[in-house]
């Protein structure tokens, strides 16, 4: 009998012994596909709308904060710190992982159902994952990854989002 939950570790401890670039590329890309499934997937049974969280795509300023300002800010407060916290309290790396996932959730949460499982849960937890796997090498290697990987998702949602306002 086929475990999904055995799949998902095997899935997951693959990632871990790839390099940096697979790594980034793999996790980034499965990051962003994964949730837009899941949207076009629950889009089909509900009819959930957008909150617009991103406003006027076309806007610098909105444009900076969103590849810029927030996953700087968002990589510190939503990734390193409950994850120094959870392994202050001696926490292992799975619960590490959950406490960075449940903050980047509960902050997206706000703008809607559909953003704080997309973005929040599933996102937040790859984020998470990204982190916690690339701190055990430096903390700087995980702070430019987590970020990378955040400013990536970031870029592609809104080039996608000025594709889709022309």
């Amino acid at each position: 009998m086929i475990r999904p939950d055995r799949l998902i570790a095997e899935h997951f401890d693959a990632h871990r012994g790839r390099d940096k670039l697979q790594f980034f590329w793999r996790v980034t890309v499965e990051g962003l596909l994964i949730p837009s499934g899941i949207l076009f997937a629950i889009q089909a049974v509900f009819d959930l709308r957008s909150t617009g969280v991103l406003g006027n795509i076309n806007s610098m300023p909105l444009f900076i904060g969103a590849v810029i300002l927030s996953p700087i800010i968002e990589t510190v407060l939503l990734q390193v710190l409950p994850v120094m916290v959870a392994r202050h309290f001696g926490a292992g790396h799975r619960i590490q992982i959950l406490a960075a996932t449940v903050l980047f959730a509960a902050s997206k949460f706000p703008f809607g159902i559909e953003t704080g499982i997309l973005t929040g849960l599933v996102g937040g937890f790859y984020l998470a994952f990204t982190y916690v796997h690339w701190e055990r090498e430096s903390f700087n290697s995980a702070l430019l990854m987590t970020f990378g990987a955040h400013a990536t998702h970031n870029l592609v949602i809104c080039m996608i989002g000025m594709a889709v306002g022309k």
